[in-house]
């Protein structure tokens, strides 16, 4: 009877649905200060790799599927601020059954789909004294000031 009950088990955890995962690495709702070159904010995106049967990897294993990032370039006149939006999307086809076999050298296969310029960069230029605000991939940031060479901003993450 055990046994048959960690046979089910297994099963089940093994054809748990294959879920996305996106890390901010700025904390969010909280009052931040960026200087020119600097990160404004960056999301670090995953999926959990898929096993033989279309379930996540029981180990925990992940898979890159790319980034949101912007970054602060210059200020004008302590009102047109200038960022560099990134964002990257990766598509893999890797599961398990590649990651984790033994003997081979397996070869995984990635697409990365970019858009603005060569490196999928968008430059793009805030007037405050028309909008605070600028959203990428699901992150709100909202400039509360704005100086010579920085700016505090609070960020928030929409639900999707």
């Amino acid at each position: 009877m055990k046994q048959i009950l960690a046979i089910l088990s297994i099963l089940l955890v093994g054809c748990a649905t294959v879920r996305e995962h996106e890390d901010l690495k700025q904390p969010a709702n909280k009052l931040l200060t960026a200087s020119v070159g600097s990160t404004v904010f960056r999301v670090n995106k995953s999926g959990d790799l898929p096993n033989a049967f279309g379930g996540r990897d029981i180990y925990g294993g992940k898979i890159d599927l790319g980034y949101s990032e912007v970054k602060l370039i210059k200020i004008e006149e302590k009102r047109f601020v200038y960022l560099l939006a990134t964002e990257i999307h990766k598509q893999s086809a890797e599961t398990t059954m590649d990651r984790y076999k033994t003997g081979s050298n397996t070869e995984v296969n990635q697409s990365v789909i970019i858009g603005g310029t060569s490196n999928g960069s968008v430059p793009v230029m805030i007037d405050i004294q028309e909008e605070n605000i600028y959203v990428l991939g699901g992150i709100r940031v909202e400039i509360v000031a704005v100086r010579g060479s920085s700016i505090d901003y609070l960020l928030t993450q929409q639900s999707h």
